[in-house]
């Protein structure tokens, strides 16, 4: 699963947003905490998987778990293609 990069003995996996739905079914995990990039952006973001839907909030916001955060698996994957992910850790 995802790409692994080895650079400076630091070795990172860049995971597409399918990789990451993949990894919440089969991990059976209900949140990650995980650094996003597009392009030259970076940024810090937390994704929950709750009762069959996505949650998904920028590190710096109140976790609100209500519909403004709320993604069934197509929303999230339309929202999230064309970025990659490294997991930074879970969350609970």
């Amino acid at each position: 699963m995802g790409r692994k990069i080895t650079s400076l003995n630091l070795t990172i996996i860049k995971m597409t947003i399918q990789e990451i739905i993949t990894g919440f079914k089969i991990e059976l995990v209900n949140g990650i905490q995980l650094t996003k990039r597009k392009g030259v952006l970076t940024s810090t973001w937390v994704m929950y998987y709750l009762k069959g839907h996505f949650f998904y909030f920028d590190i710096s916001e109140p976790f609100i778990f209500d519909d403004n955060h709320k993604y069934s698996n197509e929303e999230i994957i339309k929202e999230l293609t064309g970025a990659y992910f490294e997991i930074d850790t879970d969350v609970s």
